[in-house]
């Protein structure tokens, strides 16, 4: 037995980790052309169909390169990138863009579909369907695959010197078939886990200065908008009137009381007759942010 532990244990080289990434990112915190991450994927056969899905945060505004796919023989595969107006599928010899304009500073989970019967390629952003695309139409794409996230591959194995990722990842999986609109909210709310990249089973390879850290957890986030679930402002420590003056320990009545007839202790909710929160919490156990910096 001690020996069969011993030749497992060969097989994976030190210098990869596998783990459950559950609750982790991937910080790519600098400008640098030689970091990313390979990824070793669990494919016995190849792949007439898949769907990628990820999460990222970025702030630089030029384009990012988040996931490739290279077989021997060919560079760029597949990848895909994100700019501030669109994002590029590319295959092979084709490329697909759409126009997105995602904005910066905030979490976005998108997920490509390629289905080689037809050629057809599908962009999610949050959930949200783009127009389709057609790419590679009867091609497949081979079992001998090296994948990398924060970077291009200019051929098998062989990395890109442009447009390196800035910023996180998370929640990477991958699938050997298109997923369906269904499973596509279940990713969209974490609870798909790919067959060939499971994040919650992922065998990875850091290259450069990516670090592994938890995720970001805000409870709340003061930004000039920053709003309550039924559409009213909340302005963290100013002023709450709605229209009406709420002194916070100074006589307020305008010659009206400031509840409609009920207690104002300067302590609890001041709502006009209304709870702000519907007398739930303001994030309902959720980000108050929606995806502003906190997964």
């Amino acid at each position: 037995m001690a020996l069969c532990v011993m030749m497992f244990l060969l097989v994976i080289p030190a210098s990869l980790a596998q783990e459950d990434m559950d609750d982790k990112v991937f910080l790519f915190p600098k400008d640098k052309h030689t970091d990313h991450v390979s990824l070793t994927p669990n494919i016995t056969k190849p792949l007439e169909k898949f769907s990628v899905c990820l999460y990222f945060f970025r702030d630089f505004l030029r384009n990012l390169n988040l996931f490739s796919l290279a077989s021997p023989g060919t560079g760029n595969t597949f990848y895909f990138a994100d700019s501030s107006s669109t994002n590029t599928v590319h295959m092979n010899q084709d490329s697909a863009l759409f126009r997105t304009n995602m904005e910066p500073y905030e979490w976005k989970h998108a997920c490509v579909t390629w289905n080689s019967d037809t050629g057809v390629v599908k962009l999610w952003v949050n959930g949200k369907l783009y127009p389709r695309r057609v790419c590679m139409k009867g091609s497949s794409i081979p079992a001998e695959t090296s994948m990398v996230l924060g970077q291009k591959q200019d051929s098998f194995e062989k990395k890109s010197t442009t447009y390196p990722f800035v910023g996180e990842i998370s929640d990477v999986h991958m699938w050997d078939y298109v997923l369906t609109p269904e499973e596509m909210l279940q990713a969209l709310n974490k609870n798909a886990h790919g067959n060939i990249i499971n994040w919650n089973s992922l065998l990875y390879e850091i290259k450069g200065d990516i670090l592994v850290l938890p995720k970001s957890r805000c409870p709340y986030q003061i930004t000039s908008k920053s709003y309550v679930d039924n559409g009213e402002d909340v302005d963290n420590g100013e002023d709450v009137d709605n229209g009406e003056d709420v002194d916070n320990g100074e006589d307020v009545d305008n010659g009206e009381d400031v509840d409609n007839g009920e207690d104002v202790d300067n302590g609890e909710d001041v709502d006009n007759g209304e709870d702000v929160d519907n007398g739930e919490d303001v994030d309902n156990g959720e980000d108050v942010d929606n995806g502003q910096g906190c997964l």
